[in-house]
């Protein structure tokens, strides 16, 4: 008897914040690909709740109204600012 895959319908991320775009999580998006198709996209002001902890320095992403996810996922974080230089000064 084959057993059904595990579906998962929401995912918690938690990430070090420092360093990414504005450091505190309020540009960055979350794109979800599954069997290589796009099957969700969130930011800050859609379909993600996110939640910087300046104290740990790391970033919490709630997502909602994610489909259900199975086999092969990909998840890709986006950021709109710029990063930061590793070019030295001087």
């Amino acid at each position: 008897m084959k057993s059904s895959p595990a579906i998962q319908t929401a995912i918690d991320l938690t990430a070090r914040a420092a360093g990414v775009g504005k450091g505190n999580g309020s540009d960055v998006k979350v794109q979800i690909m599954m069997k290589s198709h796009i099957v969700f996209f969130c930011s800050a002001s859609k379909n993600c709740w996110i939640l910087h902890d300046a104290e740990t320095d790391s970033v919490t992403i709630h997502l909602s109204n994610c489909p259900p996810l199975y086999d092969d996922i990909k998840v890709q974080f986006f950021s709109s600012s710029a990063l930061p230089s590793t070019e030295p000064t001087g």
